[in-house]
């Protein structure tokens, strides 16, 4: 046999040759057991490129040939987030003062992409969907395969080209992350092209190799493959889900991005501050009308998405407390590096579990798989985790970083601000919330500048403002709560803008320790903390947070394990009952690495550190979701987004593969529309005219 070892290529450092699979199979005629028998081809390899070739070929695959390499971290360390100047991160954070950060933001888009249309990926897919599901704890006969979640219509190639025209001045580098496969062993002939460790990685045709150390513009490109990046690797992973979780490990990921599905597209000029500002931190799209329930208190199983929904509150709720978490619209989401990072860091065992569903999780399993072994919804649950993780912030902030003593004692500090507060004795306290400025036109104007103001993005309700949850209920409201225009008329209309304290239910007196009280108030008693959190916003008056902080110059004296911490962060244990949460303990766990015996920490500065690593703001951003089924119905319906793209109706657009008729033809209608609305090429294609 004669061996071709891959010759070194790609600014990636992939290990490169070009592999070539040709079959003469129309693209969209492709069935599940197309390629369960043995290919009737050839493998051959040359010094460049190794091919497949099938009788009466008409159609190209290519693929990189790579030995697998990791990209994964191998810290266990909280990662630094961006951040404000500190010289006046405190005056921001307690009194919404200017905070003059002439640095511009760039962002990275990051797409994940998998051919469905390939023969390898079918065969690859239809033989390891049977071994998944035909027994063991995945075990589900009636599980049928779902060919529509991975058929090509060329979208990835238009998608990156809309970000291209609609972002390009905030934009640093595309990524795409694909999947790999291992190299066919069922050919009639077979010639060795390397080892047995090779991985052969998917492409989109259109891309040019040979073209991605090149910028378009000064937008760069960067090619990973699944298992170059996942924490373990197996085999094929044929689950969003799973590919979502490891996303904060691929390599050279600026540390906020758009994280795009291929049948995403913008339709509009956007900014960088529609999805990331230092001052407001991350925007997220979450939808206040559609919640998401913990599973174990749901009546019923949800199906596909809502599945791994459910199952990902549970996770968030054990560590959090219980409640509902509403839903992240279906688009364009903002990504944070260090952030998704942590969350990994909090839920490990969780986290790898998902990575290891190669197919979805389905509640019709015959032993569905148990709380924490299931699929976790990354995205959504990221979202979510940042928000929990500020208001967790906010409440040790106040209850143990203000109130409570040096060694942990609930004391006189805490009793007379209690008393101060009138949070005494047996009865119910009425607190309402304040007017606030924080997102008044501008408030926002001030901070950002008006040049770089979010282009088609409305903030709807900012972590500067405290935290929303609390007016979802079991089914959710139409409209986060706008503090900008509070009044009396509008307290006593709309119970989101008040609620009720009782000393002795939320400071009970046998609590005796602050961290003991902060467990109670945020994660036992969750509305204790949530109307806590509209008290002290409202008592901070219309900018800032100055009631959470501790009093300015308070030091709490260090030992080379009680300094300064590079990353301000708490405790990561995935169930917060196993979590010291006391002062000492939680700044001994953070030493810096310039700590020095006898240091002494200024505990406000960390805990504005700490609160501004979690900020974020809620936005709405106008998009359209479009679902195509069959030839007649895909051209009105892409006419229509046509007409409504020309009148600016949308920002961003979601076309869904729902094809039922005709597919062949409904995917042609598709694919020449997108290539009428987004026509230019970028530096990385080939020449395919």
């Amino acid at each position: 046999m004669a061996v071709c070892t891959p010759r070194r290529g790609l600014s990636a450092g992939l290990l490169v040759a070009a592999l070539v699979l040709l079959w003469h199979n129309s693209r969209d005629s492709l069935t599940a057991s197309s390629f369960a028998a043995p290919f009737p081809g050839i493998l051959s390899c040359s010094s460049s490129s190794v091919s497949l070739q099938l009788p009466g070929a008409s159609y190209n695959v290519s693929y990189t040939v790579f030995e697998p390499t990791s990209d994964r971290s191998s810290g266990q360390q909280v990662q630094q987030a961006d951040s404000l100047p500190a010289s006046c991160l405190d005056a921001f954070i307690a009194h919404g003062l200017r905070c003059i950060d002439a640095r511009p933001v760039r962002l990275d888009a990051l797409w994940t992409y998998v051919n469905g249309s390939d023969p390898l990926h079918q065969n690859s897919y239809t033989r390891r969907f049977k071994d998944y599901y035909s027994s063991g704890p995945h075990q589900n006969l009636r599980a049928q395969p779902m060919p529509k979640l991975f058929r090509d219509h060329d979208e990835l190639r238009h998608s990156m080209r809309s970000v291209l025209r609609h972002f390009r001045p905030h934009l640093s580098r595309v990524h795409l992350v694909t999947a790999d496969l291992p190299p066919p062993s069922n050919v009639n002939e077979t010639v060795e092209c390397a080892s047995s460790t090779s991985r052969l990685g998917q492409i989109p045709q259109w891309l040019m190799l040979g073209t991605l150390d090149t910028a378009d513009g000064s937008v760069s490109f960067s090619l990973r493959h699944h298992s170059q990046f996942f924490t373990q690797y197996s085999d094929t992973v044929f689950n969003s889900f799973a590919i979502e979780s490891q996303i904060s490990n691929v390599a050279n990921l600026e540390e906020h991005f758009l994280y795009m599905n291929d049948d995403y597209f913008l339709t509009s000029d956007v900014n960088a501050a529609d999805f990331y500002t230092r001052h407001y931190g991350i925007v997220l799209r979450l939808q206040s009308d559609a919640v998401v329930i913990p599973a174990s208190q749901s009546k019923s199983s949800g199906r596909g998405e809502w599945f791994a929904l459910e199952h990902s509150n549970e996770i968030l709720s054990r560590r959090f407390g219980y409640r509902t978490r509403p839903y992240l619209v279906h688009q364009v989401k903002t990504g944070s590096r260090s952030l998704m990072q942590e969350m990994r860091l909090a839920f490990p065992d969780e986290m790898l579990a998902a990575s290891q569903n190669i197919f979805r999780d389905e509640p019709s399993a015959s032993a569905p798989l148990p709380i924490g072994k299931r699929d976790l919804h990354p995205m959504w649950m990221f979202a979510n985790f940042v928000v929990e993780r500020w208001r967790e912030a906010l409440l040790w902030t106040w209850v143990v970083a203000k109130l409570g003593e040096d060694d942990d004692t609930w004391g006189p500090r805490a009793i007379n601000e209690l008393a101060s507060l009138g949070w005494t004795g047996s009865a119910d306290v009425v607190v309402v919330s304040g007017k606030r400025g924080t997102l008044s036109p501008d408030q926002i104007a001030l901070h950002l500048g008006q040049e770089f103001l979010p282009r088609r993005t409305t903030y709807e309700f900012a972590s500067l403002d405290g935290y929303p949850f609390h007016v979802l209920g079991r089914h959710g409201v139409s409209r986060w709560p706008n503090l900008t225009v509070v009044n009396e008329e509008i307290i006593a209309q709309d119970p989101a803008f008040s609620c009720r304290i009782n000393a002795e239910r939320c400071f009970p007196p046998s609590l005796k320790h602050a961290s003991d009280v902060f467990k109670h108030v945020s994660f036992e008693d969750v509305q204790c903390g949530d109307c806590i959190i509209i008290a002290l916003v409202a008592r901070s008056g219309e900018l800032g947070l100055s009631a959470f902080l501790p009093a300015e110059h308070r030091h709490i004296a260090g030992t080379p394990h009680e300094t300064e911490a590079s990353v301000p962060h708490l405790p990561l244990q995935s169930d917060w009952r196993k979590n010291d949460y006391s002062l000492r303990r939680v700044l001994s766990s953070q030493r810096g690495d310039t700590s020095t015996p006898g240091s002494n920490l200024e505990l406000r500065d960390w805990t504005v550190r700490l609160l501004h690593r979690y900020q974020w703001v809620i936005g709405s951003t106008p998009s359209h979701f479009q679902s195509l089924s069959s030839p007649k119905q895909a051209r009105s319906a892409l006419e229509k987004v046509k007409a409504d793209i020309k009148n600016d109706e949308y920002a961003m657009l979601c076309l869904n593969d729902n094809i039922a008729m005709r597919p062949e033809e409904t995917s042609q209608v598709f694919r020449d529309w997108q290539e009428g609305m987004w026509g230019e090429r970028m530096v990385w294609e080939r020449d395919t005219t």
